[in-house]
């Protein structure tokens, strides 16, 4: 899959440390998560609409402002986060223009795949890229469903403020109030998850697991393997089709089938509390 290329370069103050050549002979592993570049390289390859937009990847091993992010999360995004963090960006050269903008807490994602892998330091750089990856491409298929690229207004000062004031109400809250467990994870959003997952996967040129970018259990539904057999082949059909038209056309009878499924659930157990 081809990328447009990016003029959205680490400034010097935010670019990794590289101490010095390795040993002849050696072969350094790659360091783990993904970096600025790739993940802006990466939305740029997976989301045709994007092409043209600036992205902005807000990862907390770069410093960025933790009170713009919600407590206990490990991704976020919104539609107007590239304005609440118009300052820092600007502060670091990279702000170009309204662009599409989503958090990774690249730290915390790193210090759990320790966790798992222990000193197995192979093991760890690859599940730390799959795991940022896997966040990386669920908080993008949010600004995909709810189309962040339509709504990119001019930055006024009154809207920053706004911008800014508004995103540290809501991520004061560990866990906001939602009127249902799965809201913001409806099928369409299942359904976008999944092909750009498809799409990392081909792209980075390893697996991106469904299961690392979406908790069934947190959300009440089938589990996401359930839903990736229900989408069957429809990721690899239409790989290089802009989300708007993959959104236009129904998804398969099977995945519309397991949706209804859950709500149905849903709507059983609400009865039974009442």
């Amino acid at each position: 899959m081809s990328i447009a290329s990016t003029t959205n370069h680490a400034p010097p103050a935010l670019s990794v440390r590289v101490d010095g050549a390795p040993a002849a002979g050696c072969v350094p592993s790659p360091p783990p998560g993904l970096s600025y570049r790739r993940l802006t390289q990466l939305a740029r390859a997976i989301v045709p609409e994007w092409r043209g937009t600036p992205i902005y990847p807000v990862l907390t091993s770069e410093g960025a402002p933790i009170a713009f992010c919600p407590i206990g999360t490990w991704g976020y995004c919104g539609p107007h986060l590239d304005v609440t963090l118009h300052p820092w960006l600007q502060a670091g050269r990279r702000w170009r223009d309204r662009g599409i903008a989503f958090w990774l807490d690249d730290v915390a994602i790193i210090k759990a795949a320790r966790e798992a892998c222990g000193d197995h330091d192979d093991l760890h750089a690859t599940i730390s890229r799959q795991w940022v990856a896997a966040v990386a491409c669920h908080e993008m298929a949010h600004a995909v469903v709810d189309n962040f690229a339509a709504r990119l207004d001019d930055v006024t000062p009154a809207f920053e403020t706004f911008a800014r004031t508004v995103t540290a109400g809501w991520c004061l809250k560990a866990l906001p109030e939602l009127p249902a467990s799965y809201f913001g994870h409806e099928a369409p959003f299942i359904r976008v998850l999944l092909h750009l997952l498809h799409r990392a996967s081909i792209y980075l040129g390893y697996r991106v697991p469904p299961a690392m970018a979406f908790r069934s259990d947190a959300y009440g539904l089938s589990s996401i393997w359930s839903y990736s057999a229900a989408i069957d082949d429809e990721p690899a059909r239409m790989a290089g089709l802009p989300f708007s038209t993959i959104t236009s056309t129904p998804p398969p009878a099977a995945f519309a089938k397991l949706w209804a499924d859950d709500m149905a659930r849903h709507e059983k157990e609400r009865h039974e509390e009442q």
